[in-house]
């Protein structure tokens, strides 16, 4: 909305910066999972985040205020089946069942030389703190492990450029 205030940045993935960025890319979750889709439904609490992150009481009233959605992910059950989908350069959300999100990691999808699929990623590992490749397999079987960590969320960059509208 060009409104430069932190209750207008887009603090949720999911929420805000997908659909605030549609003119440059989509969720190709659907489009890549087919029927291996499944949907999750979460509120998101925006006047909550804010006031626990200092946000004072006379700034909430023109901030966005409690949102429910339904977002469609692919579990992690079901990765393996769609790897041969995925092109190279799909941004990755990881979902999560935590309570007030949706996205609990964000990543890339690479493909090496000899078209291996890689998930690329900013680590948050305290011995690591660095970008890292998994192969896609390798991630998803570490993912598997995971007791909130449910799915991933693809989103592919458009081909033509959308302009948003100013």
């Amino acid at each position: 909305d060009g409104v430069i205030e932190y209750t207008h940045r887009n603090h949720y993935t999911i929420a805000d910066w997908l659909p605030n960025n549609h003119a440059l890319l989509y969720d190709a979750t659907r489009e890549i999972g087919g029927n291996k889709v499944q949907t999750m439904t979460k509120t998101i609490d925006r006047p909550g985040f804010y006031k626990k992150n200092g946000v004072p009481d006379s700034l909430l009233g023109c901030a966005p205020g409690k949102e429910t959605l339904s977002v469609a992910y692919i579990p992690t059950s079901a990765l393996m089946f769609i790897k041969e989908k995925l092109r190279g350069g799909e941004i990755v959300s990881i979902v999560t069942t935590l309570p007030g999100i949706v996205s609990a990691h964000m990543g890339l999808i690479a493909r090496d030389q000899w078209g291996n699929v890689i998930f690329r990623h900013a680590s948050s590992s305290p011995q690591t703190h660095e970008v890292t490749d998994f192969r896609f397999d390798d991630y998803v079987d570490k993912l598997a492990t995971s007791k909130s960590r449910v799915g991933m969320i693809f989103m592919r960059v458009r081909e033509t450029h959308n302009s948003p509208k100013e």
